[in-house]
């Protein structure tokens, strides 16, 4: 069985952290911690940085996997104890952000189960990766095309620069440990149309929602990696693939239920119509439609719930290009009619498009990465991937109840205290997206954390700002026993019965030691400023905690 550190019921007894007895404040780390929940874990590892690490609720690294290359982009934590990641080629000739080249399979200690490298001066994996319930593995490619191709096809020569890339998805089934055959393959080459010369192949009506426009572009910086696809997940239940597709600002999906020649026409299919798009939404400007944009480089489309009548999707809408500048976490409900999505009169898709999280926070903002993920009925975790912050939220009031700053860069740790954003991302602390963990995951079964003693990640780092309350001998389980207030004057404490309160101070001495019934008042200018100490034992379980004074 893995190691599992007592079980914990986590407590912030007080919510400013801005002193923490050193002076300064708390830059990297465990910011916020207002969890009152078992232990968990949190998955985190840097876009530019080769070591990914399980963390604890506290800020504690308790697993870690050494890697030779840094993340190309997504790593994900398996259910049987594997590790699935695109990694980073360091002899890729693609300069682009998210490039990959490599997807990787490990064990729960490293060792490698399965590489296969798609990286040549043509084609190169990139962002994400998605493992099937056959074993199979979904890939992102990206295309390299030359300008003699490009034109020819009917670009339009004003929005081309240097090079153009186009998308592809790959379904690999992988051979031994370094093999793979391609089994199921989607262009969207072979889905492209034109509007810009009559003489060229492809020309034909671009505001057709089924084709992609050769020469939809924002700007020239796009129009080189033109599509810029950055996450990549499938409906098992309709057998789709859902794509977000940055550099359009919509979400696109596609038939999987073709063959691989049938993905290359309009015909064939569960739905009938060959590897067209059967559905986007987003950006209407991109294929000539109607209405207003909905999403502005968004990252992360996730499949909340599948029905052959409906599909639920949650995503991060970075707000890329909105006013205001701000990121949202985003619900796409989108109603499936036998093998068709519904349009109305317009001709765009019906979605129910709905905000599931806008805090009230200038700051809630990342123009790149980012992405979210549930941990609990009304518990949301979000990745602000470019300033490195996890924050979780409880979705009824909206308020964060767990906050943590990376502390790895591309550079390595920083210390306490040390800003870890810099404008250049490869020396800041930029995430792609963190994945969080019940304790009772089944990748831990079985499997022991290789970190003996759990350490902070960050260098210098202050007394742990985690509340533990450990429960022994419990007869309410792991509820905490007592309750605890307090003002500008005085903390209060509550237990019913016999009890005892010991104080210390971070060096362990004892301030004060009292036994009381049921209630104790404790004046507050009669304790030192920072960090105290205490412990509660009704002698029947004993709790430990931590005041901010």
């Amino acid at each position: 069985m893995i190691k599992i550190y007592p079980k914990v019921v986590l407590l912030f007894l007080f919510i400013s952290m801005v002193n923490v007895g050193y002076g300064q404040r708390r830059t990297v780390g465990l910011i916020t911690n207002l969890h009152q929940r078992d232990v968990g874990y949190t998955l985190l590892y840097s876009l530019f940085n080769g070591d990914a690490y399980l963390i604890d609720d506290c800020g504690y690294a308790v697993h870690k996997w050494e890697f030779d290359s840094r993340p190309g982009a997504t790593t994900y934590l398996q259910a049987d104890g594997s590790v699935l990641r695109s990694e980073y080629d360091p002899e890729s000739t693609f300069y682009i952000g998210g490039v990959g080249g490599i997807v990787r399979k490990t064990d729960w200690n490293g060792n490698d189960l399965w590489t296969y490298k798609i990286s040549n001066d043509t084609v190169s994996s990139h962002h994400d990766v998605y493992e099937m319930s056959n074993g199979n593995v979904l890939v992102l490619v990206w295309h390299k095309r030359q300008e003699d191709e490009v034109l020819a096809a009917g670009r339009n020569d004003s929005l081309y620069h240097s090079m153009l890339v186009s998308e592809e998805v790959w379904e690999l089934k992988p051979i031994g440990t370094d093999s793979a055959e391609v089994v199921w393959k989607w262009n969207s080459w072979d889905h492209i149309v034109q509007d810009h010369d009559e003489t060229k192949p492809h020309y034909g009506d671009a505001t057709d929602v089924h084709k992609i426009d050769l020469n939809y572009a924002e700007d020239l910086a796009a129009a080189r990696e033109w599509q810029h696809m950055n996450s990549l997940e499938y409906d098992e239940v309709n057998d789709l693939v859902i794509l977000s597709v940055r550099h359009f600002h919509e979400v696109w999906i596609i038939d999987h239920s073709t063959t691989k020649e049938e993905s290359a026409t309009s015909q064939g299919g569960r739905f009938g119509k060959g590897g067209d798009l059967l559905f986007r939404y987003g950006n209407p400007i991109a294929h000539h439609g109607a209405g207003d944009q909905k999403l502005y480089g968004q990252h992360d489309v996730r499949v909340m719930n599948s029905s052959t009548s409906k599909l639920d999707l949650k995503l991060f809408n970075n707000g890329v290009l909105r006013e205001p500048q701000k990121s949202t976490v985003d619900i796409l409900e989108i109603p499936l009619s036998g093998d068709a999505f519904e349009t109305n009169s317009t001709g765009e898709y019906v979605v129910d498009h709905h905000i599931l999280l806008n805090p009230d926070d200038d700051t809630f903002y990342s123009s790149i990465t980012s992405g979210s993920e549930f941990t609990g009925d009304s518990t949301l975790m979000v990745t602000l991937g470019m300033v490195g912050r996890i924050e979780e939220y409880d979705l009824r009031t909206k308020k964060i109840i767990w906050k943590y700053i990376s502390p790895i860069t591309g550079s390595g740790s920083v210390a306490q205290g040390d800003d870890p954003v810099s404008p250049d991302p490869t020396t800041s602390n930029t995430l792609f997206k963190a994945n969080w963990f019940p304790e009772d995951f089944s990748a831990f079964t079985g499997n022991q954390f290789n970190i003996e003693v759990p350490y902070l990640l960050e260098k210098n780092p202050y007394p742990d700002n985690c509340e533990v309350v450990l429960s022994e001998n419990s007869l309410a389980g792991d509820e905490q026993f007592y309750s605890f207030r307090m003002n500008m004057e005085h903390i209060f404490f509550t237990s019913p019965g016999n009890n005892e309160l010991v104080l210390y101070d971070l060096e362990g001495r004892i301030i004060s030691n009292q036994k009381f019934k049921d209630e104790i008042r404790i004046d507050r200018s009669k304790l030192q400023s920072g960090i105290v100490i205490g412990i509660i034992n009704n002698y029947k379980q004993v709790s430990k905690f931590k005041i901010i004074n």
